[in-house]
């Protein structure tokens, strides 16, 4: 379990531009997710799921233009979603399930 992903994720690392796909999940203690997550400009599929202490979307998760599937279930507390979400105009698949 962790509390937290690196504040530069994926700054700076060129690799982690390419990523095509995110998932994280099965963290008791996950608090957050950081900004900088809205950079990976490529990314396609991000899933986050399972994660009690998480409650919410990067505030800039509507640059992710590339994303095509997003899935942030099952985490435990109710989810607040940013305005930006509007901006994903390649979005395919969209789920919020079984958040408390």
């Amino acid at each position: 379990d962790i509390k937290h992903l690196p504040s530069e994720f994926g700054v700076g690392i060129n690799s982690f531009y390419i990523f095509k796909k995110l998932h994280i999940s099965n963290n008791k203690f996950l608090l957050s997710l950081p900004d900088s997550i809205c950079e990976l400009s490529d990314l396609q599929e991000f899933s986050c799921y399972s994660n009690n202490s998480l409650s919410s979307f990067p505030e800039f998760v509507g640059n992710l233009i590339s994303l095509k599937s997003l899935q942030f279930n099952e985490n435990g507390k109710p989810v607040t979603v940013p305005y930006s979400l509007g901006n994903l105009s390649n979005l395919m698949n969209l789920s919020l399930r079984k958040n408390k």
